[in-house]
């Protein structure tokens, strides 16, 4: 049942930005996590899902603070980022967790900022990573300072969230 929410959430984001000719917009790392965690769902694989949780659960709140400085509301983004990491915690408790998960979810995210920067268009910014994020220009005047910063705020939350969430959703890793 987990597989096919996440996979309908997943396909309904999709579709939108399809339908809009946005296909780059696919590659944003919460639009990646939700059909990711509909494949660990339906393999039975803890990492896929706890990578999905992490990733949700770092974009979930820039994605609130896009909205609240004027970025684009899509109604499909409400189930990527509210129901998304719902089904997640619901997959992680049900399927466990891999130690060492905020590793590899750190990798992988570097491999999906690397991959949104060879074949994005720079003008949709796809995952931050070809300018600072409109507005935060004073506070961070150098691009790849500002990138360095959130991917280690990421990774360090994928940390934070392994050794104190993790082991109370499946009682103990």
């Amino acid at each position: 049942a987990l597989a096919f929410g996440a996979a309908a959430i997943g396909l309904a984001h999709a579709g939108y930005h399809a339908s809009r000719g946005e296909w780059h917009d696919l590659l944003w790392l919460c639009n990646l996590a939700v059909p990711l965690l509909a494949l660990g769902c339906a393999l039975r694989a803890p990492l896929l899902a706890a990578i999905a949780l992490l990733w949700l659960a770092f974009g979930t709140p820039m994605w609130v603070l896009d909205l609240m400085t004027g970025g684009e509301v899509i109604a499909t983004s409400y189930l990527t980022h509210l129901v998304g990491p719902v089904l997640a915690l619901l997959a992680v408790r049900e399927l466990g967790w891999v130690r060492g998960s905020w590793l590899v979810a750190s990798a992988a995210a570097a491999g999906v900022l690397l991959v949104s920067r060879l074949v994005t268009p720079a003008r949709y910014n796809v995952n931050l990573v070809f300018s600072v994020w409109a507005g935060w220009e004073r506070y961070f005047p150098s691009h790849a300072l500002y990138l360095a910063l959130l991917f280690a705020g990421a990774a360090i939350s994928f940390f934070a969230i392994e050794r104190v969430l993790a082991p109370r959703l499946v009682g103990g890793t």
